[in-house]
């Protein structure tokens, strides 16, 4: 039997043995919700489908930055702008960042940077 896997507004993954049980459960129509199964919309109300057409749409929405100056760790979400506005940071550096024009914004960096950087400390048990 066919899973389908959605990612919820929260980031988190889940599957559904089908659309309908994914529409009961969100309150989503079954329409709508076969149209983010298959595809055909990217996202609605903050859930993500799995197909190919909505990658672009993943990548961003879990894309993780972190802050150098706090260690705060924090998820980009569905809006650039929400992001930047909560965090006081201008939204077109943030695009800058996540396009690789700018290495760091204030601060916050991609988190695939900061593991770079900083990577993780043996314990000294060899």
């Amino acid at each position: 039997m066919r899973r389908f896997t959605w990612i919820g507004p929260d980031g988190g993954k889940f599957s559904t043995r089908s659309i309908l049980e994914f529409s009961e459960l969100t309150g989503i129509r079954y329409s709508n919700a076969t149209s983010l199964a298959c595809g055909y919309r990217q996202s609605l109300r903050g859930y993500i489908g799995m197909s190919k057409r909505a990658a672009g749409k993943r990548k961003r929405w879990t894309t993780v930055l972190v802050n150098t100056r706090t260690g705060l760790r924090e998820r980009l979400g569905c809006s650039i702008k929400s992001f930047a506005e909560r965090h006081d940071v201008c939204g077109n550096d943030i695009c800058k960042l996540l396009n690789g024009h700018k290495i760091a914004v204030k601060g916050w960096v991609l988190e695939k940077t900061w593991n770079i950087t900083h990577p993780a400390i043996a314990d000294g048990n060899n």
